[in-house]
């Protein structure tokens, strides 16, 4: 943002291997997208969903982690309030 006045969205401008980021262990999948509004991304909300073959796949209490610019957690699944 410091130098570009903008978000990126592309992990691999971030210096990850892939976009998604796949976690080291292999559990989670890790994408970025924009938010705001008009051709610069001002903010961003991060998400990590479990990769399928993994067997965090099969946690149904905390299933998405989901991590906004503005420091918001939020997440899915039935306990989603405790998840972080």
């Amino acid at each position: 943002m410091l130098d570009r006045s903008t978000y990126t969205i592309d992990m691999t401008a971030l210096g990850f291997a892939a976009d998604p980021y796949i976690s080291p262990e292999g559990h989670y999948s890790v994408d970025a997208v924009a938010c705001g509004t008009g051709t610069i991304a001002t903010c961003y909300v991060l998400t990590a969903t479990p990769v399928s073959s993994s067997p965090q796949s099969k946690d149904t209490k905390c299933t998405t982690l989901i991590l906004d610019s503005f420091g918001a957690k939020t997440a899915t699944g039935s306990t989603s309030t405790e998840c972080w």
